[in-house]
């Protein structure tokens, strides 16, 4: 058994301009900012399975990127480094 937790994720978040895995889920997201697929997928109803991916896969903190060379910058000028998806299928991480 477990107690049900809604913790407040978004200080795990990087800046607003960035698109992450949780931003892409969430159709409410500012369509004004680049994306890298224009089809999104139904937001998450249940915020403790909202909860679960953030604690399990960092959905919250996960950058998406068109290709590699932008992940890896863009992770670069972010403090302390982080992780990166691109559409063109690498996974990118950046230490701080």
């Amino acid at each position: 058994m477990y107690e049900k937790d809604l913790f407040d994720y978004r200080h795990g978040e990087p800046p607003e301009h960035l698109l992450t895995v949780l931003r892409a889920l969430d159709v409410r997201y500012s369509p004004s900012l680049p994306l890298i697929n224009s089809r999104l997928v139904n937001q998450i109803s249940d915020p403790y399975v909202l909860r679960i991916l953030i604690n399990q896969a960092r959905i919250e903190s996960q950058i998406l990127a068109p290709t590699r060379r932008e992940a890896q910058e863009i992770l670069q000028n972010l403090r302390g480094g982080g992780h990166a998806w691109s559409q063109d299928k690498f996974a990118v991480r950046v230490f701080p």
